[in-house]
């Protein structure tokens, strides 16, 4: 009987070419995934609202899509604008070329939207189909909100624990230091100290403050 051999190589999906899977460079692919998602997340109420705007003048789709893109925020803005040169300049169908804005992040809120966009230009712009835009803008602003009070819960904790690394830590590691070194043999020398007070506390809170950007929805990143 033979034995399985283990860590084969995979074969990817482009060309039939043998790749070993990394988990490294795979978690790295699928956070840059998610943030380009959040990306065009963010652009979606602006976009939403300068699109009802438009069929609510009775405008066509096409043209409701062009004008909504041309005033919506990057990066949401150069993918519908290259969706619309994809069906007016390649001959390729509206519905292919909506459905490639969303290949890349597959951000579910997109899709929903995008989805309905479909329908809309195959049935028409009717007023159900204004009002489902409607509720999905609703439904994006009431996420928006969840996950600002996430955030806000989120920021109190990383404030007390950067207030901690900033001002107590280093009072701590200094009174440490200067009492502990009296009866205390310290291997510490005059430059260690310093090294660690102008470099790793600093450091150290760049670190926290880094985090607590990360923590940020990029909505919210995006207006500041």
């Amino acid at each position: 009987m033979r034995c399985k051999q283990k860590n084969q190589p995979l074969l990817s999906a482009r060309e039939g070419i043998e790749v070993r899977w990394n988990p490294i460079t795979d978690a790295i692919a699928n956070w840059k995934r998610r943030m380009y998602a959040q990306q065009l997340e963010s652009g979606m109420d602006a976009f939403l609202s300068l699109l009802l705007m438009e069929l609510e003048w009775k405008q066509k789709m096409e043209w409701a899509l062009r004008h909504a893109a041309a005033y919506t925020p990057a990066p949401l803005q150069g993918e519908l604008t290259q969706a619309l040169e994809r069906f007016e300049s390649q001959g390729m169908s509206l519905e292919e070329s909506l459905l490639r804005v969303n290949a890349y992040a597959q951000s579910t809120a997109l899709g929903r939207v995008i989805m309905l966009l479909i329908h809309l230009s195959k049935q028409g712009t009717t007023p159900q189909g204004i009002e489902g835009l409607r509720r999905m803008q609703e439904d994006l602003r009431i996420q928006q909100q969840a996950e600002l009070k996430a955030y806000g819960s989120r920021l109190a904790l990383l404030s007390l624990v950067f207030i901690g690394v900033s001002a107590l830590v280093p009072a701590m590691f200094l009174a440490f230091v200067s009492i502990g070194s009296s009866f205390l043999e310290l291997s510490l020398s005059a430059g260690d100290i310093l090294s660690i007070a102008l470099i790793g506390f600093p450091l150290l809170d760049a670190i926290v403050l880094g985090i607590l950007w990360m923590q940020t929805p990029y909505f919210v990143r995006a207006r500041v």
